[in-house]
């Protein structure tokens, strides 16, 4: 709504400047336009048409969005990560206990014990690190496609405001046109009778 507000505002004091100071120009040159000079009336419309278009922007892109799926992909990952770890804590108990009972030598058992040990509880700490950095990576895609279509929006919106500005004036432009035209005829016929003198 923010930036809807600030290009609106800022698009409707430009138009509005540049056609009040055209509005003036007639009465002090006189009254040659072709054509009235256009209200800046139109451009109230432009915060709600840029709303409603950002609207449709953030909603194409986040319709992918299934709140289920993204769900379903964490409980996922925490589930195998519990499982890893649960599996390593067995073996890590299953060393342990082999080594006790002289099953297994002591250097090896106790290296074995230390290693299931390590791994069962590293693994669920790098595991929802690794959830985290795939969940802030698919939400940092879809921030920039949405700053993308917002540049992109703006952008446009720009233009059209320039162009409905350029026809709010175009009888100045015209008037300017004809003025200029006028001079032309008026310094050639000059430099004819210069010529002819």
């Amino acid at each position: 709504r923010e930036f809807c507000d600030i290009i609106a505002t800022s698009s409707r004091a430009q138009g509005q400047a540049v056609i009040e100071y055209l509005g003036k120009r007639p009465a002090v040159v006189g009254q040659n336009l072709i054509g009235s000079v256009t209200a800046a009336s139109r451009f109230e419309q432009t915060r709600r048409d840029l709303s409603d278009k950002i609207e449709k922007a953030v909603d194409s892109e986040l319709s992918s969005y299934d709140n289920e799926k993204e769900r379903n992909i964490v409980f996922r990952s925490m589930r195998n990560s519990i499982y890893t770890s649960s599996a390593a804590n067995v073996l890590t108990l299953t060393s342990g206990m082999s080594t006790a009972l002289d099953a297994i030598d002591v250097v090896p058992g106790s290296v074995a014990t230390c290693v299931f040990a390590i791994i069962g509880m590293g693994i669920i700490p790098h595991s929802n690190r690794r959830t985290i950095e795939d969940y802030e990576a698919r939400w940092l895609r879809r921030s920039e496609k949405i700053g993308m279509a917002l540049e992109s929006l703006s952008s446009r919106e720009i233009q059209r405001i320039h162009k409905r500005i350029l026809g709010g004036v175009s009888p100045y432009t015209r008037y300017v046109e004809s003025e200029g035209e006028t001079l032309s005829s008026l310094i050639k016929e000059c430099d004819e009778l210069a010529y002819l003198a």
